[in-house]
């Protein structure tokens, strides 16, 4: 049987996971707004572009501390 504890920590773990996936596709969505509005060169573009990536380096680093083999990130339709 599974203790109380190891319920929670699967349920903290699932809701971490995706408030980074919805976090992810607002990051995304604003970095591509600017890019088209400011070129993908603009410093303000490279800077959301940083953002993004560090968003997505906690994703994966949560994903490989669950253990599990993680299924492609799938946003807006496109795995990733």
């Amino acid at each position: 049987m599974v203790s109380r504890k190891k319920k929670v920590a699967v349920v903290v773990k699932k809701w971490r996971t995706a408030r980074l996936k919805a976090q992810i596709e607002n990051l995304r969505m604003d970095l591509n707004e600017s890019a088209m509005k400011n070129g993908l060169l603009s410093p303000v573009v490279l800077k959301k572009s940083v953002e993004l990536d560090k968003v997505l380096n906690r994703y994966d680093f949560l994903c490989r501390m669950n253990r599990k083999v993680s299924k492609p990130l799938k946003i807006a339709g496109k795995k990733y």
